[in-house]
C-alpha cells in the first residue's frame, strides 16, 4: 500500500515535528506500514501508549466544519451530538472536501491537520471520556507514522493553530 501524502502546498510531517518542538511538546514517533483504516492499525495500537482516537471530519447544515476526536469505543448518534453543540444535520465530509479543507488524504485526519491555513475555521470537538491525564496518538499528516503526545499538549496544539474547541459528552 502506498503512503498517503497531501498536496505540495500543505504542511508536511517534518513541519509538524518542528511545530511540536517550537511548542516545547514532548513527543514520540512510531514508524509503521501505511494504514488507512482503524482495522489495519490494530497491531500498531498494541505498541502505543494511551488513547488511539477515532478522528471524524464532519459538517453541519450551515457549512460549519468540525473535527471530532473520540475514543474508539465511544458510540455516537449525530442527533445527540447536534443537540449538544447546538447545530443540525451533521454528516461525514466527502474525501475530496476533506482534502481541500484539511490538506490530508483519507486515513490521515488528526488535530495536526489544523496547522494547515485552510483548516483555520474548523471547530474541534473532543470526547470528554478521553482521559485527560493520558497520552493520545495521532498521525502526523501521513499514515505511516503515529505521534504520541499528552492530552494537555493536544489542547496546546489546537490553541496554537487558532481553532476553537469544545469538550463534549458523547454518551
Amino acid at each position: 500500500m502506498a503512503m498517503a501524502t497531501a498536496s505540495a502546498s500543505a504542511m508536511s510531517e517534518t513541519d509538524i515535528y518542528a511545530k511540536l518542538e517550537t511548542l516545547g511538546t514532548a513527543y514520540q514517533v512510531l514508524r509503521h506500514k501505511a494504514i488507512t483504516t482503524m482495522d489495519e492499525g490494530k497491531e500498531i495500537m498494541t505498541q502505543l501508549q494511551g488513547c488511539v482516537p477515532a478522528n471524524l471530519f464532519l459538517r453541519d447544515k450551515s457549512g460549519v466544519f468540525y473535527l471530532l476526536v473520540k475514543n474508539m469505543g465511544t458510540k455516537i448518534k449525530f442527533s445527540d451530538l447536534e443537540k449538544t453543540i447546538g447545530t443540525t444535520k451533521l454528516s461525514m465530509v466527502k474525501s475530496n472536501v476533506m482534502t481541500d479543507i484539511l490538506s490530508v488524504p483519507a486515513g490521515c485526519v488528526s488535530v495536526f491537520a489544523l496547522e494547515n491555513k485552510s483548516a483555520e475555521k474548523v471547530i474541534v470537538l473532543i470526547d470528554d471520556s478521553i482521559d485527560k491525564s493520558s497520552k493520545i496518538n495521532f498521525h502526523p499528516l501521513v499514515n505511516s507514522a503515529t505521534v504520541t503526545i499528552d492530552y494537555v499538549s493536544m489542547i496546546e496544539f489546537i490553541k496554537s493553530c487558532g481553532n476553537a474547541y469544545l469538550i463534549v459528552g458523547l454518551k
